[in-house]
């Protein structure tokens, strides 16, 4: 992938993202084949303290962020965003 990619590729996501999905032992696996973060598809916010190998995602899909009459609103997509709302 990074030959058609044309870079490095540092992350990662567990297939599914579940914390059934992986463990401490599979995320020693991901580092070790170079990867500088995984993304997981538990709900959250990250903090500095937050571990790179466990990133939290936080579920913006369509609808969450549009008025009365289905229009997209920036100032709605950002609040969700920054985990605001």
């Amino acid at each position: 992938m990074e030959g058609v990619l044309g870079g490095r590729i540092t992350a990662f996501a567990y297939p599914n993202g579940t914390r059934e999905d992986f463990n401490a032992e599979v995320a020693a696996e991901v580092r070790k084949a170079g990867y500088q973060h995984a993304c997981t598809t538990i709900p959250g916010v990250n903090g500095c303290n937050t571990d790179p190998f466990e990133l939290r995602r936080i579920n913006l899909h369509n609808g969450m962020c549009t008025n009365h009459q289905g229009q997209f609103v920036p100032a709605l997509f950002w609040a969700k965003a920054l985990a605001l709302l």
